[in-house]
């Protein structure tokens, strides 16, 4: 089985590049990918927070929630100076609402550089939440 596996997230990987594909189709698997905890699906993920697609890839941003900080917190640190704020927006949000401490400092550092006011108050909540559970508040 371990073959068909791979098949599939090369599939899926196949189809989230293709610019052939419908965002709609492209959101599908997405979806499928979201509710699998697999490392494979995470990396599959992980490469759709830049697709050509805004859209596609919020969806890929937000389907990283609940993963391993381990794994999202370079990647989505990375996204906080994504040129679309709509990235730095959710990958804000994500580092936050799953506890990633590590995420921290880059949070507040591009705080500091952020001018876009959804933004600046997303990264805010965010510093919140792991500061509350840095301490246990």
């Amino acid at each position: 089985p371990a073959p068909e596996v791979a098949a599939s997230y090369r599939e899926a990987r196949a189809a989230l590049a293709d610019p052939a594909q419908t965002d709609a189709a492209k959101l599908d698997v997405v979806a499928t990918l979201a509710s699998d905890p697999s490392d494979a699906a995470t990396d599959v993920l992980l490469e759709s927070t830049r697709n050509a697609s805004i859209l596609v890839s919020m969806a890929a941003v937000k389907a990283l929630a609940g993963r391993s900080c381990a794994r999202i917190v370079e990647p989505l640190t990375a996204l906080l100076a994504d040129g679309e704020w709509q990235r730095r927006a959710w990958a804000a949000k994500i580092l936050g609402v799953d506890g990633c401490v590590g995420a921290r400092d880059a949070l507040a550092a591009q705080r500091g550089r952020e001018a876009d006011a959804r933004v600046t108050k997303l990264m805010d909540d965010a510093i919140e939440m792991l500061d509350e559970k840095e301490t246990g508040r």
